[in-house]
């Protein structure tokens, strides 16, 4: 299971509607065509496991209080923490 900001999706949409005719051109086109039937609901988007892993490595890297495993797993956790430290506090936004 995943989260996409409705942000992203309405991008991925907003790029489907504009580029619908060439999209079975592009190299990416399949997989951004296999997304958007799963944001509808029709097929789920299977992962391999790099894409799991980058998935999980994004959440843990923004997340601000709480990573949740269901069986007490948080490998990924301590790997991504003690190898760039300034993940353990989330990304900060600067006024300058």
């Amino acid at each position: 299971m995943g989260f996409l900001c409705p942000s992203n999706e309405a991008m991925i949409r907003d790029g489907v509607g504009r580029y619908a005719d060439r999209l079975d051109s592009l190299p990416n086109g399949a997989s951004v065509r296999a997304m958007v039937k799963a944001l509808d609901g029709e097929e789920p988007l299977p992962f391999d496991s790099q894409n799991v892993m980058r998935h999980n490595s994004l959440q843990v890297s923004y997340a601000e209080q709480y990573i949740i495993s269901r069986d007490e797993n948080f490998a990924l956790v301590r790997e991504i923490i003690s190898t760039n430290p300034e993940t353990k506090r989330g990304p900060r936004f600067i006024v300058g």
